[in-house]
Order: C-alpha cells, then sequence, then structure tokens
C-alpha cells in the first residue's frame, strides 16, 4: 500500500530529530538533546501526545513506527542518565528510569511480534545493556533511598530480561486453555516451526554451496503463514492479553510459595560485578561481589578441574578451594542461614558452574553434603502458569533409549564422527518400567513417535554441544544411514516440538547442559530447548563424564523418584550414594556433571512406588479373601443356629 506524501514527511521530520538529538549528545548538550527525543518519541508513537520530557508512552497497540520509537526511547533514557550524571539531579535518574521502563515495554512488544525464535535471538543480542541500564538505575536509586521499593523493581528487572523467549513460547502454548483458540491452530504453528527447522539444517548440511532458490520460497512461505497463525490468534482478546502482558513475579509472591528451609538465589552480572539476591520466606537480601573478573577467573578455574575425569590425576587446589569457599560459598550461607534446599538462576559463566560441587570449608567438603539444589531459567518460571502442577502419575513409567549399548556406530554428524560404545547406557535404563529402545531400535523416528505419552524420558546417548553454531547441537540416535537429519536430533528441531506432557527429559549425555551462551536469555543448550517445548525439568550433563559414576548415580536417581522423592531430593541423595559407597572415584568430577534445570516436584505421589503398589494390591487380594471366609463362616454359622431353633406350636 502506498504511504501518503504527509506520513512520509511526518517520518522523516521524527528521524531528523532522532539524527539532530545524537548530534547533540555527541557535544555534551544533553537536556536539549532530550526535548528532540521527546519531539521525535510523539512523531513516532502516532498517539502520545505529551511534550513533558518525563512522560512516556506505555500502550503499544495500533500502527506505530515501532523501532524508531525504541531508538528513540532508549536513547532518552541513556541522555538523561548522563544529565544525572553530569548535574548530580535526581529527578533526571527517575526520569531515566521512567524512559527505560517504557523502552523495555517497546522491547518485549517488538519482541513478540517477530515470527520466529532467531529473530527473536537477534533482537537480544543487540540490545543487551538495556535491561542492565535499567537495573543499575534502580539500584542507584535504591542507594539513595535504601529501604525502599527500588531493589526489588531492580530484582524484577533482571528476572523479567532472563529467558524471555522461552517463557514467551510457553505462554502461548499454555494458551490452549483458553476459549475460542482453535488447538489445531498451536499444533500447525509447532508443524511449522519445525518444517523452517529442517529447512534450515538442510541448507547447512549442503555447505559451501548456495540454497537454492526453491528452498528459500519454501522457507519463506512458510514464516509468512506462520505469521498469518499469530495474527488470526491476536484476534482472540484473552489471547492477545497474554502474548503482550509482561509480567514478573514480586518477591512477595515468591516469598509465599518457599517453605521455612527453601530459598531462592539469583544472580546478574553487569560492568559493576556480579549481584546476588537471595529469598527465603522471611528475608530478602542483595549481596554485591565488585572483583568479577578475579571471580570469573577462579570459577573457569574450577570448572576446568571438573571437565577432567582421567585416572592418574589429582583433583583439587587447596588455595583455589579457600577463595571460591570465602568469596562464594560463605556469602551465601551466611545469608541463607536456616536453609538447606535452593534453586539457583545463574548467569554469565555459573551456568556452567554446578554450585553442589564447592567447598564450604577447609576439609573441602562439599555444599551437597548438607545442600539440596536446583536449577532455573528465571523467576518467572517458578509462578503461574509455569508453576501449575501436573497431574502425579500412579505408574512410574519411563520412555528410554540406548543407541550405542552394544557397540559403536558412525554416525552422520558434519563431518561424520564415530560415536564409541557406551556399555553403561544399557544398565542405565535396565529394568526401567515403560518402553525401552536399544541398539538398532533406538532411532529417532522411535522417539518422535513416543516422546510426549510418557512422564519420564531417559536418553542414555551421545550428544554434541557446538557453542558457535546451533545447528551443530544434537542428539544422536542408532543411524539409519538416511543422513545427518534422521540419525539425529538438532537443537533447532526442539523449538518444534511439543513436550508439554513430559515431567522430565534425562540427557544422559556428554555436555547436554552446555551451549553458547547469550546474556539476558541464557544458555543455549540442548536442556534449554526440551524447556522450550514444554518439558517441566530436564538433568542434563555440564561435561564428558564418567560412563561407570553417570551409569551409578541415575540408576539410583531413578529408585529415589519411584518412592516418591521430589526430583531435586532424588539426584542428591543419588550422588551422596555415590560418594559415601564403595565407588573409587568420588571427588566432584565423577558426580557433579549431573544438574536437574527446572520443576523440582516429585513424579510419583508419596509411597506410590511399584513395591508400594504390590503391597498394596496383596493387602486388598488378602483382605477380599477374608471378608470372604468370613461371609462364608456366617452363612454357615447362621444354618446352624436355625436347625437347634425351638420348633414352634
Amino acid at each position: 500500500m502506498k504511504v501518503p506524501t504527509g506520513r512520509q514527511s511526518k517520518i522523516d521530520a521524527g528521524i531528523n530529530d532522532l539524527y539532530k538529538a545524537q548530534v547533540l549528545i555527541a557535544k555534551g548538550q544533553h537536556l536539549a538533546a532530550i526535548n528532540r527525543l521527546q519531539q521525535a518519541i510523539i512523531t513516532f508513537s502516532g498517539t502520545f501526545t505529551n511534550t513533558d520530557i518525563r512522560a512516556n508512552p506505555l500502550n503499544f497497540t495500533g500502527s506505530f513506527a515501532s523501532y524508531r520509537l525504541f531508538d528513540a526511547l532508549s536513547s532518552k533514557a541513556n541522555a538523561l542518565k548522563m544529565l544525572y550524571k553530569q548535574q548530580g539531579k535526581e529527578e533526571y535518574l527517575l526520569a531515566a528510569r521512567q524512559a527505560y521502563k517504557s523502552a523495555i515495554l517497546l522491547f518485549r512488544y517488538i519482541e513478540k511480534t517477530y515470527t520466529t525464535d532467531d529473530a527473536r535471538l537477534f533482537l537480544k543480542k543487540n540490545n543487551q545493556d538495556l535491561y542492565e541500564n535499567a537495573f543499575l538505575i534502580c539500584l542507584e536509586l535504591d542507594h539513595l533511598h535504601s529501604g525502599g521499593s527500588y531493589l526489588e523493581e531492580a530484582f524484577e528487572t533482571a528476572e523479567k530480561s532472563k529467558a524471555s523467549i522461552v517463557s514467551g513460547n510457553l505462554d502461548l502454548m499454555d494458551s490452549r486453555r483458553i476459549p475460542g483458540v482453535d488447538p489445531k491452530l498451536l499444533q500447525k504453528q509447532r508443524a511449522i516451526k519445525y518444517n523452517i527447522a529442517r529447512l534450515e539444517l538442510k541448507n547447512d548440511a549442503e555447505q559451501g554451496r548456495p540454497a537454492p532458490p526453491s528452498m528459500a520460497r519454501q522457507k519463506a512461505d512458510y514464516e509468512i503463514e506462520l505469521s498469518f497463525i499469530q495474527k488470526n490468534m491476536e484476534l482472540n482478546s484473552a489471547y492477545y492479553k497474554l502474548k503482550f502482558e509482561d509480567s514478573c513475579p514480586s518477591v512477595k509472591d515468591l516469598q509465599s510459595q518457599l517453605h521455612a528451609r527453601q530459598a531462592l538465589v539469583s544472580m546478574f552480572v553487569s560492568g559493576v560485578g556480579l549481584h546476588i539476591f537471595t529469598l527465603t520466606s522471611s528475608s530478602f537480601r542483595y549481596i554485591l561481589i565488585d572483583s568479577f573478573p578475579s571471580l570469573s577467573q577462579d570459577v573457569k578455574s574450577w570448572t576446568d578441574m571438573l571437565n577432567s575425569t582421567g585416572t592418574g590425576r589429582r583433583f583439587g587446589d587447596k588455595t583455589l578451594e579457600t577463595r571460591l569457599s570465602r568469596r562464594l560459598v560463605k556469602p551465601l550461607l551466611a545469608a541463607l542461614e536456616g536453609t538447606d534446599e535452593w534453586t539457583i538462576i545463574p548467569d554469565d559463566i555459573f551456568y556452567l558452574l554446578p554450585f553442589e560441587s564447592l567447598p564450604v570449608d577447609d576439609e573441602g567438603h562439599a555444599l551437597i553434603e548438607n545442600t539440596t539444589i536446583s536449577y532455573q531459567l528465571s523467576a518467572k518460571f517458578l509462578s503461574e502458569p509455569f508453576l501449575r502442577k501436573r497431574e502425579n502419575f500412579d505408574n512410574y513409567s519411563v520412555l528410554s533409549f540406548a543407541p550405542f549399548a552394544g557397540k559403536g556406530e558412525w554416525v552422520n554428524t558434519r563431518p561424520v564422527k564415530f560415536m564409541d560404545r557406551l556399555p553403561g547406557s544399557a544398565l542405565e535404563i535396565a529394568g526401567l518400567p515403560g518402553r525401552q529402545f536399544v541398539n538398532e531400535q533406538a532411532t529417532k523416528e522411535h522417539f518422535l513417535q513416543e516422546m510426549n505419552h510418557y512422564p519420564v524420558v531417559h536418553l542414555a546417548t551421545h550428544a554434541l554441544s557446538d557453542p558457535q553454531n546451533r545447528q551443530g547441537s544434537i542428539i544422536c540416535f542408532y543411524p539409519q544411514q538416511k543422513g545427518p537429519m534422521d540419525d539425529c536430533l538438532f537443537l533447532p528441531e526442539l523449538y518444534g516440538l511439543n513436550m508439554d506432557s513430559t515431567d522430565l527429559v534425562i540427557l544422559s549425555a556428554c555436555e547436554s547442559g552446555k551451549g553458547e551462551i547469550v546474556d539476558n536469555e541464557g544458555m543455549m543448550s540442548l536442556s534449554r530447548g526440551f524447556m522450550y517445548a514444554g518439558c517441566a525439568s530436564t538433568i542434563n550433563s555440564l561435561w564428558k563424564a564418567d560412563d561407570a559414576s553417570t551409569e551409578d548415580i541415575l540408576r539410583k536417581f531413578h529408585v529415589y523418584l519411584e518412592k516418591g522423592y521430589t526430583k531435586s531430593a532424588a539426584l542428591r541423595q543419588a550422588k551422596l550414594d555415590y560418594i559415601h559407597g564403595n565407588a573409587i572415584y568420588t571427588t566432584p568430577n565423577y558426580w557433579a556433571h549431573l544438574i536437574l534445570v527446572g520443576n523440582t516436584d516429585s513424579i510419583m505421589k508419596k509411597g506410590m512406588s511399584r513395591g508400594w503398589l504390590y503391597l498394596l494390591i496383596i493387602s486388598v487380594c488378602l483382605g477380599a479373601v477374608f471378608i470372604s471366609a468370613l461371609f462364608i463362616w456366617s452363612a454357615g454359622s447362621k444354618g446352624r443356629y436355625r436347625s437347634y431353633e425351638k420348633p414352634a406350636y
């Protein structure tokens, strides 16, 4: 449609104001620049008309120049922040806070209007400083007015930034409960995403040659169809509200969900340092570790040690252990005194750190000895709809795969690689109730057919992680020699799957928890991919693990899950059994690689394991026999009594 000339000149005027403001900022004339930016905001918004530089648009429905408006809002916020530093007037700091809040609202609106997840991820990568600036302004205001609400606002700003793409997709999956939303459209939406991923993978497999025009056209057609479906669904007002609302649980909301011994630990890395928020049912505290580069190096040294399970090497570094204990562990223990169950929301390099492995004292005792630890993507996942409890299962049932239990195989990765035999994988899944696929039966085709029909999925196989290329992060199944797309499950394919009936995926595969770290979104790992697909939680491995120790821990993990333990307690107890058992190697590099991410609830009803179920059945049967015998005896007794009755005269 042709744009009217008047409309063109108005947009041009707004662009002119934006450019002039940038020149004024470069000259240090921030107040004049802010006034120019306010005029640009009015122009690009279309409906906002307030010339007061403290005012900002908060409603972004309808037609407007969204990208230009975002540039103007974020530039205004930055200019106000610089003006505060220049003049020290708090009014400019408060105005900057409001401008950043408006820019974030618009950013989230734009993010949710994008059709593909790659586009959303690109948007986040190119605006990483937006949330950080808003976060730091809240901390500055808290410094000026300690004890107010600004510290809580800083926490909520940080949490809103995390895993927003995953939470947005799970929100939409939950929309099937909204009256008027056609479930077939949601199913078609997932199918299109899966097909787009397959096209991209096919193009990637043909590296060195340009994508054929037919493939590019097919992808464009899919994206147009996906956009059409999304616009159609947005006509439902309840769906539109769910998609575009930007909520995050408050500190009080989160505290109400914690029992007396539970705690939440959330991390946010900025240019200032490592910010740690700790929440218990009765406390909310903030810790700043400002010497982050040296702490980051210590964490890297620790994870490098953990990544080695070779025999003949002595594990440990007393000096390093002392520093980590003093600078990271002891501050947490002091803030969380009286708690023994932590949910950690990591950031930056801490995605690679299993906190349960950290030393708590000079004797080298690990945190796991007295603390149950799990991990989460964001505080958003600790509230509705993500907290909605799934039905406990009466029967423990596992879908399990061990494609390389019998022998190693050449797999069509890029380039083709030989996957070694995993003898421990057969023992991992041996005797598990449910359905097992071993060796040549453990194919990708069987996985796709059965994946969402069991509460637990256990993949004892090889996986490859490529932090530089998400297309290279794969889970290997038994090769049918039909090509890599049929032998392996690629990370982008997970984004088009539906696993909303799956409570837990166990990725007993090397480096399944590793991937590219994207600020404000998290680790682009296979584990994240399963959670994006709707799975409530995952067990994954942070490094190339020892086969025997992994088998031992996971075998016991299933036992405790079946007994009704929570997932986090079951994993901790399985690790403790290994540490205090008969294993030769019990240092953290042999057991700390397995971590739980996501929902920690138990899968089984407490006590409803197979043993208890069999006992219940036997008890019912014996009771039935007893009642039947009693009935027969009673009937016989009545007959005998009648034979001795005095005859009637």
